[in-house]
C-alpha cells in the first residue's frame, strides 16, 4: 500500500464515487489548507488520500465530518494507525479518528486565518470599469484611479504558496523596484518630489493593497497602444540635418531618452530583464519615459520568473551566448547591462522598421525577426525557428543603414557593449555625423524654431483605429519634400 492511502466503507447503496476535498473553513468563509482528498459520500465507497500541509489549497471545498478523516496534516513519513490491531485488509475499511494534535492544529489554523484576512485581488481604488490603460507582460494591469488623480497598477490575481494565499510577486516587484529607485536618490516617501526618481522614468506615487500608484500620464501614452507615423526607408546615406525625416528625429529622441533611463537604473544596479516597447510610455510633449520593472533585479532581490522566463522582443532567439556574464564562482548572472542593451536594440529596431505603424511590414513566418533582412527576397520560403537560432549564433542580424542606427543595433545584439555609456557614445556619434545636435544628455530638437508639438499631433482612437491613439505628422509648410512622403493630413483633437 502506498503511504497515506486508505479505503473507507460507508453505508448505503449509491454507486457514485464523487471526489470530495477536505479542508478547513476560515472565519471569512474562504477555504483553508488542504487536509485530504476523498470520494466519501453518503451511500458510496470512498478513498481518502492524505496530503501534507505544503500542498496548495483548492478554490472550493466540500466537507465531510471529522469521523471520516484518516490522516490530517501528518508529519512527513507518518500516518494515523488504527486504534486496535487489525488484519491488513481490515485496516483498509477502518474508520479513522482525529487525534488531539490534529484538532489543535486545525484550531490554530482557524485562529491564524481569523487574524490574517485575505487581501483583495483588485485594489478598491482601481476603476475597473475604465478601459485598460496599459499592461506589463500581461501580468500587471494599469487602469485609472477612481478619483482620476493617478493610475493604478495591479496584478488582479494571487498565487498560492505552501497552502496559503500570497500577494502576486509581480505586484510586489513593481513596488520594491520603484521604492528602491527612490531610496537610491534619497527619497523615502514617494509623495516627496512627486515620486520622481529620474525624468525618463514614470513617477511612482506609492503602494496600495494590492498594487501601486503611478502618475496620471495622459496621451499619447503607452507605446504598445500607439499608431506611429510611417518612416520612409531606407534613408539615403547623404541625408543630413534638414533632409532627415522628422519621424527619424523623433525616434532618435526616444532612443537616447530610453538609454538615459537605463543608464540611471544600471548606475544603481537595477536591471530590467524585460525591456521592450511595452516598457516605453510617451508624454504629451512626445518625450519618452519607461516603467514596468516587474521582472527587474536589484541588490538583495530574488530572481523573478526563473532564468528561463521569456524575454520580449527577441522572437524567441536565445542571446545568452552573447550577453552572458558570470560571477566569481562561475554562475551566470541573470540581469546584466548587456541583456537590457540587447532588449533596447530590439525595441529601437521595431520602430525604425515601422513595426508600430498602421501598416506594419510583413515578416518571415508572420513574426518579426531581427535575423532576416528587410527585403523579402532574402527570406526563406518556409520559416523555421531553428534557422533563426543558427543565424543568431552566427550574428547574421538585420543590417539597417547607419541613419537608422543599424551598426549600433548589431553591436548591441552581438553583446559587444559592456555598458549603456558605450551605446550612448555610439548613438551620439551617428547623430553628429548626420548633423543632429543633442541638447543636454538626451534631448533632440526638431528645428530651431519648431517644437515637437508643432511637428506632430495626437489623434484619438477612431473608426480606423478604435483602440489605438495615433501620432501623426502635421501637414505644415517648410518641411522638406522627403518628410512629406510620410505626412498625413492634420487632424484636430476632439
Amino acid at each position: 500500500m502506498m503511504y497515506g492511502q486508505f479505503m473507507i466503507r460507508n453505508s448505503g447503496t449509491s454507486k457514485q464515487n464523487t471526489p470530495v476535498f477536505l479542508g478547513t473553513l476560515g472565519a471569512n468563509g474562504r477555504p483553508g489548507p488542504l487536509l485530504g482528498i476523498t470520494c466519501a459520500k453518503p451511500g458510496a465507497s470512498s478513498c481518502l488520500q492524505s496530503r501534507e500541509a505544503s500542498v496548495p489549497t483548492f478554490a472550493s471545498w466540500d466537507f465531510i465530518t471529522s469521523s471520516t478523516l484518516s490522516l490530517l496534516r501528518s508529519p512527513r513519513g507518518q500516518r494515523t494507525r488504527p486504534s486496535a490491531p487489525q488484519h491488513k485488509m481490515g485496516a483498509l475499511f477502518s474508520t479513522p479518528q482525529l487525534t488531539e494534535e490534529d484538532q489543535k492544529r486545525i484550531e490554530e489554523d482557524l485562529a491564524w486565518r481569523k487574524a490574517h484576512p485575505e487581501l483583495p485581488c483588485v485594489p478598491p481604488e482601481a476603476d475597473e470599469s475604465a478601459p485598460c490603460y496599459a499592461s506589463f507582460l500581461d501580468q500587471v494591469r494599469v487602469v485609472p484611479h477612481k478619483d482620476g488623480t493617478c493610475l493604478v497598477a495591479y496584478a488582479g490575481q494571487q498565487v498560492r504558496c505552501l497552502g496559503w494565499w500570497e500577494p502576486n510577486p509581480f505586484d510586489l516587484r513593481g513596488v520594491e523596484v520603484n521604492e528602491y529607485i527612490l531610496r537610491a536618490v534619497g527619497v523615502e516617501n514617494p509623495a516627496e518630489a512627486g515620486g520622481q526618481a529620474h525624468p525618463r522614468i514614470v513617477k511612482y506615487l506609492g503602494q496600495l493593497t494590492p498594487g501601486y500608484k503611478l502618475e496620471l500620464f495622459g496621451k499619447p501614452g503607452p507605446l504598445q497602444s500607439l499608431v506611429l507615423p510611417t518612416l520612409s526607408v531606407p534613408i539615403p546615406d547623404d541625408a543630413t540635418g534638414p533632409k532627415l525625416p522628422p519621424v527619424l528625429l523623433l525616434y532618435y529622441r526616444w532612443a537616447l531618452q530610453t538609454l538615459s533611463a537605463l543608464q540611471f537604473l544600471h548606475s544603481h544596479s537595477v536591471y530590467l530583464r524585460d525591456f521592450s516597447c511595452d516598457s516605453i510610455w510617451i508624454r504629451d510633449n512626445f518625450s519618452a519615459a519607461i516603467t514596468g520593472f516587474i521582472q527587474a533585479t536589484f541588490p538583495g532581490a530574488e530572481l523573478m520568473g526563473g532564468e528561463d522566463f521569456p524575454r520580449p522582443g527577441g522572437g524567441g532567439i536565445d542571446f545568452s551566448d552573447f550577453e552572458a556574464e558570470y560571477d566569481e564562482e562561475g554562475f551566470q548572472i541573470y540581469g546584466t547591462p548587456r541583456s537590457d542593451i540587447c532588449d533596447w536594440a530590439t525595441a529601437v529596431w521595431e520602430f525604425m522598421t515601422n513595426d508600430h505603424t498602421a501598416s506594419p511590414p510583413q515578416r518571415p513566418g508572420g513574426i518579426y525577426s531581427i535575423v532576416w533582412p528587410e527585403d523579402p527576397k532574402g527570406w526563406p520560403e518556409e520559416w523555421d525557428y531553428k534557422e533563426d537560432e543558427r543565424r543568431a549564433r552566427e550574428k547574421k542580424f538585420c543590417q539597417l543603414e547607419e541613419a537608422r542606427l543599424g551598426p549600433v543595433l548589431v553591436k548591441a545584439w552581438s553583446g559587444e557593449y559592456k555598458n549603456v555609456s558605450e551605446v550612448i557614445c555610439d548613438v551620439r556619434a551617428v547623430l553628429r555625423k548626420k548633423g543632429i545636435e543633442v541638447i543636454g544628455e538626451d534631448e533632440v530638437l526638431p528645428g530651431d524654431t519648431m517644437s515637437w508639438g508643432d511637428m506632430f499631433t495626437i489623434v484619438p482612437p477612431s473608426g480606423e483605429h478604435p483602440y489605438r491613439t495615433e501620432i501623426r505628422l502635421r501637414d505644415r509648410r517648410g518641411l522638406d519634400s522627403m518628410s512629406r512622403m510620410a505626412i498625413l493630413p492634420e487632424v484636430k483633437q476632439e
